[in-house]
């Protein structure tokens, strides 16, 4: 039996695809977007084949790496040091913390993004292709139809059934996307929205046709 002694601690794996001195943190910086690029397509090829090679690596278990290329467009805000949290497919157990530690220049509308990351997954070592999620943003609210929204006195507002009468309550707007509006209460200082009735709770009917009805009328 043969003795290997290791330069540092780490996860000992069997997989190994003959990039490790490559794809190490220390040469993001160095790679371009097509490098990335044909580095996907090889890894693809690679994974088709039965052939395998053999021997085994000493992997950091403390921090690791992803790196993607994305439009610019999609950076909405993302800069170096931005935190977010990735949602890998097949990961069952929800999100993981990541931070951003590389953004590339941009190349025909394309950049190239790294995200360090400290959080485990299970036999994350061993794989070099992932489907993920990038997360920016958490917010927490209501998800009504687009349609459902309204303004009264330039006041945006749901109408809600209560008691069988029709309530406007005001709400703010998060955001809107795929004909979905993300809404929480708004904040009445001072009782400034005089035609707000109260907030909005979870079960509460929410009214959709909005142009069938007014503040206060009964609903039989």
């Amino acid at each position: 039996m043969d003795t290997i002694i290791a330069n540092s601690t780490g996860i000992v794996s069997f997989s190994l695809d003959g990039l490790e001195q490559n794809l190490n943190p220390g040469n993001i910086s160095k790679f371009s977007i097509e490098d990335i690029k044909s580095l996907i397509n090889s890894l693809v090829s690679v994974k088709n084949k039965d052939e395998k090679l053999k021997g085994l690596k000493v992997i950091d278990n403390f921090t690791w790496f992803l790196c993607t290329v994305v439009e610019e467009k999609q950076l909405n805000g993302l800069k170096e040091g931005s935190k977010v949290k990735l949602d890998f497919k097949d990961y069952q157990n929800g999100p993981v913390r990541a931070k951003v530690k590389y953004i590339s220049e941009s190349t025909d509308g394309e950049v190239l993004v790294s995200f360090e990351i400290t959080d485990s997954i299970k036999s994350f070592y061993n794989t070099r292709l992932t489907d993920v999620r990038v997360i920016t943003h958490e917010y927490e609210g209501f998800l009504v139809s687009e349609k459902c929204i309204v303004e009264l006195e330039k006041q945006k507002g749901v109408y809600i059934m209560k008691e069988g009468m029709v309530r406007f309550v005001a709400v703010d707007v998060i955001s809107v996307e795929n004909g979905f509006a993300l809404i929480k209460n708004a904040e009445n200082k001072e009782g400034a929205i005089t035609q707000s009735s109260g907030v909005i709770k979870i079960f509460d009917e929410v009214v959709k046709s909005t142009n069938k009805v007014r503040p206060n009328q009964r609903v039989l």
